[in-house]
């Protein structure tokens, strides 16, 4: 396990230097597509790793190759990712007129479009829900599933299931984001995506809490804070808002030991004991 958590963070991270290092080499500054392609890569991989500031650089610069060759493939995937790294950082406006012509270019492609479509619009759910616009989030994201689902594209799929779950958790419906959050975990332990797997972790934490096992999640939530640590990985940033807004929750409403003393319990979990205990706590 410790194993596979120390590949994950070291190919991500090695995977971004190395593109990176072709990129700087004297026989890859050309504007081509290939060097259009490995900028959306090296992109991409600095926005899981939470370097925006790196990933807005290389993604303009995608942009504009893109933009120049007429590279219908590579613009859509550019400005998915741009406007993805522009959500993040709050400028909504800029996410949203990205995304949206992402999502055009990608729907020309027809077919070809379809993967950057589903990812395109779970990321367009999120510029209407952090701005309070829960309606319009929910049909973005059930847009992405419904294409995620048809080329069975799993990867990205356990994210936005996650993103369904806490608007379910929101309103409520604490029965249908305990459903969610288990099928976005099972995806994930598909796929082998760990990091998501603690996401997963954070999320039916967040259920439980919503339940009313309030030290159980807290117990959950030393778990995903030890996993995040052992994987020096951060949270997609859409996961560490809810995260970070449930952990609150769970400090203030327990008595300082009582919160100790359960985050110690979570802290010593593995990766296999903390999603064993949390797909039983959030039935």
């Amino acid at each position: 396990g410790a194993l596979t958590w120390f590949f994950e963070n070291r190919y991500r991270r090695e995977a971004c230097e190395l593109l990176s290092q072709m990129l700087v080499s004297e026989s890859a500054q050309a504007p081509t597509e290939a060097r259009a392609k490995t900028l959306n890569a090296v992109g991409f991989l600095q926005f899981q790793l939470g370097n925006f500031e790196a990933a807005r650089r290389v993604l303009d610069e995608a942009l504009s190759i893109s933009r120049r060759l007429s590279d219908r493939p590579n613009l859509a995937s550019a400005l998915v990712f741009r406007g993805a790294v522009a959500d993040a950082v709050g400028d909504y406006a800029t996410a949203q007129s990205r995304l949206e012509e992402g999502l055009r270019v990608a729907a020309e492609l027809g077919d070809a479009g379809k993967f950057v479509r589903g990812v395109g619009l779970g990321y367009l759910g999120d510029v209407p829900l952090y701005q309070g616009e829960v309606e319009s989030a929910q049909q973005r994201y059930g847009e992405s599933v419904g294409i995620l689902r048809e080329i069975h594209e799993q990867n990205f799929l356990g994210y936005t299931l996650r993103r369904l779950g806490y608007i379910a958790l929101r309103r409520g419906e604490s029965g249908r984001a305990a459903a969610l959050f288990k099928e976005s975990l099972s995806v994930n332990q598909v796929v082998g995506h760990r990091t998501a797997l603690v996401a997963c972790l954070g999320a039916l934490a967040a259920s439980c809490y919503v339940l009313g096992d309030t030290t159980k999640a807290a117990t959950l939530f030393g778990a995903v804070a030890s996993l995040l640590s052992a994987v020096e990985l951060p949270l997609m940033w859409a996961d560490r808002i809810e995260h970070e807004r449930y952990v609150s929750a769970v400090h203030r409403d327990l008595d300082p030991d009582t919160f100790q003393a359960a985050w110690a319990i979570g802290q010593v979990m593995t990766i296999d004991q903390a999603i064993a205990y949390a797909v039983a706590k959030a039935a």
